[in-house]
């Protein structure tokens, strides 16, 4: 796995590549936009784009080739846990934040939203930036697929969803979105959000 580098660490040849605004539609690009899990091979075509909060603690368990990672477009640590920085004990639980060694910053209690409560509070911190940021994303992926085949966004979940994800794709015989990357995809194909001064 290659060194977790953000966007605008990109190598040179990127930044000397223009494209008007006009000439980047989303609808071009949607096919060529793919998802994928961080610890299952991917094709070597593709430019994988890391949306996790955190590195994965195991490295050498990561098969994907990771070439840049969007730490600030994946749910905030909030959402993920509840509190509003990462906790550096390996097996949070509230409960125990006055134990040795376990200093959470903020010992609110974790919410248990279900997939669907989680989907509708992802995508709403998403939608909280402002077009502009949403327009740069797209400009940065066209960018890459002047080199790459394809662009995959990369997070910990395993390719065949589990529990109710699997049972809606048995029973409805269709793509379900069960993983952060299905709901960030949507939100990149979908019109940019009104403009905005806040960021996540």
């Amino acid at each position: 796995m290659k060194t977790l580098i953000p966007v605008a660490a990109e190598p040179a040849r990127f930044a000397s590549a223009t494209i008007a605004s006009s000439s980047v539609s989303v609808s071009d690009l949607a096919a060529r936009i793919r998802t994928g899990c961080l610890f299952e091979p991917q094709p070597a075509d593709t430019f994988g784009v890391l949306v996790t909060r955190q590195a994965p603690r195991r490295l050498r368990r990561a098969q994907a080739v990771v070439r840049a990672h969007w730490p600030w477009f994946a749910p905030s640590f909030l959402l993920l846990t509840g509190h509003a920085c990462p906790c550096t004990h390996r097996r949070c639980r509230h409960e125990d934040a006055d134990a040795a060694g376990h200093h959470c910053d903020v010992p609110a209690p974790r919410q248990h939203r279900g997939w669907e409560g989680f989907a509708v509070a992802y995508r709403a911190e998403l939608d909280r930036w402002p077009g502009l940021a949403h327009l740069a994303v797209i400009r940065q992926i066209a960018l890459w697929l002047q080199t790459f085949e394809t662009v995959t966004l990369l997070s910990f979940e395993p390719s065949l969803p589990r529990g109710a994800a699997l049972m809606a794709w048995q029973e409805r015989g269709e793509f379900v979105p069960y993983a952060q990357r299905h709901i960030l995809r949507d939100w990149l194909l979908s019109d940019p959000p009104e403009s905005s001064d806040s960021t996540p």
